[in-house]
């Protein structure tokens, strides 16, 4: 499969809400691409839409790292960790 018939597949399989398809797929590119960036980021996209935010919060937390000027994964990333963010307890309730 090349890049194109991939990016299509993924598109459609998101538009399908298969989810857990999509993640599939992106774990099998990665296994032959391991640095490619935008499927970790769609990988990250596909893992928001199932639901499974500490694994999207993990492939973000990769993206920013290996680029910290990728405004998509920077936008994606923010209202996960705020929305999984663990304040210490201050008074004990």
């Amino acid at each position: 499969m090349n890049r194109a018939e991939f990016l299509t597949l993924f598109q459609t399989a998101l538009s399908a809400q298969s989810y857990a398809f999509a993640v599939q797929i992106c774990q099998d590119w990665l296994a032959q691409l391991p640095g490619d960036l935008v499927v970790q980021r769609q990988q990250a996209q596909a893992y928001l839409a199932a639901g499974q935010h500490q694994a999207a919060w993990n492939r973000l937390q990769q993206l920013v790292m290996a680029d910290p000027e990728d405004a998509v994964a920077q936008h994606l990333l923010a209202p996960v960790s705020y929305t999984h963010l663990t304040l210490p307890t201050i008074y004990p309730v």
